[in-house]
């Protein structure tokens, strides 16, 4: 596995895949880290992403983007719920990956998903709706700097580890794009868009052991937080809204 990365040869890597390889020791994913390959960089990390067997996937949020996936889908044919929406919950494992992992890609978490509900392949249109069923994940003790705001609106995520990383800032909604006219209808969508904390499952949240100076308020807009660790960041203060 570790020479068809050398290599850059996707056939190989995924041939390889499909008959059980694993780079457990974090190898290859060493190697096309380094070499700044998304496509298999994504690959190697999307077989540690496995089925949850303790929690859920918000079946109410997902509900309701059942009447958008129906006009998206509209004219093809033979569709189910199964494969139109995911229905096995998904816990993604990034913990220590021992290269350097510095970001993530959100189309590295589609596709993450995808290996554990690999029928939503056959539709790439409902790809991004995989996302519902992550559940889990842990990128702890990495060299992320930053996180994407799409983790925080992950619609199931109940676990988000984020502990023992570089991370100097999280997403925050004075960094969105304000709206600047529009209909009423694109002004509702943006809006909907701009919300940067809307995971309303996030139970934990560990950031311990990061670089953070400022803790943003929406943090704590989080309907379902229980548990929130941020000891040993930089933070002079606390944020009032706690």
């Amino acid at each position: 596995l570790e020479e068809a990365c050398l290599n850059r040869d996707i056939a190989v890597v995924d041939l390889l895949l499909k008959h059980g390889a694993r780079d457990d020791d974090c190898r290859a994913l060493a190697v096309v880290v380094k070499n700044k390959d998304d496509i298999l960089t994504a690959k190697l990390l999307s077989i540690k992403a496995h089925p949850d067997p303790e929690n859920r996937i918000n079946k109410k949020a997902m509900s309701e983007q059942i009447p958008a996936a129906s006009t998206q889908f509209s004219g093809l044919q033979s569709l189910t719920y199964s494969n139109m929406f995911a229905n096995t919950p998904v816990m993604i494992n990034w913990h220590c990956q021992r290269c350097q992992l510095s970001q993530i890609r959100p189309q590295w978490l589609v596709d993450a998903a995808l290996h554990v509900n690999p029928k939503l392949r056959l539709n790439p249109r409902s790809q991004d709706l995989v996302l519902y069923a992550i559940t889990r994940l842990d990128v702890s003790n990495n060299s992320l700097t930053w996180v994407p705001s799409v983790v925080f609106q992950l619609q199931s995520l109940r676990h988000l580890n984020l502990a023992h990383n570089k991370i100097e800032k999280l997403p925050s909604e004075k960094d969105s794009p304000q709206w600047d006219g529009g209909d009423r209808g694109n002004k509702k969508r943006l809006k909907h868009a701009l919300k940067q904390y809307s995971a309303p499952l996030l139970e934990e949240l560990y950031l311990q052991y990061n670089r953070l100076e400022v803790l943003p308020d929406e943090v704590f807009s989080l309907p379902g937080l229980v548990t929130l660790d941020v000891s040993n960041n930089k933070l002079p203060t606390l944020p009032c809204k706690m």
